[in-house]
């Protein structure tokens, strides 16, 4: 399903003119929503997506934020100057 969705995107936007280097990004954009989307919904094997509060896994929630800094005993750190 995520692949198909991906697929549509990418040849939905070279159909609309847009260059290749442009579809790519949307593509990999439209991946990025659903890998959220699946992370979201495979927070439990019992209750569905729509069914749980969305705001109680704090980690998700941060990293759909996009605010990793807020786990500092995690290993990795973001960098400004970092080319990872």
């Amino acid at each position: 399903m995520i692949s198909a969705g991906v697929i549509y995107t990418f040849i939905h936007a070279l159909n609309q003119g847009e260059s290749l280097e442009k579809a790519r990004t949307i593509a990999v954009t439209t991946m990025v929503l659903f890998q959220f989307f699946q992370a979201f919904n495979s927070r439990s094997e019992l209750r569905s997506l729509f069914r749980m509060n969305h705001l109680g896994n704090e980690a998700i929630r941060s990293s759909f934020q996009g605010k990793p800094e807020k786990y500092p005993h995690q290993k990795w750190r973001w960098r400004a100057n970092s080319p990872w």
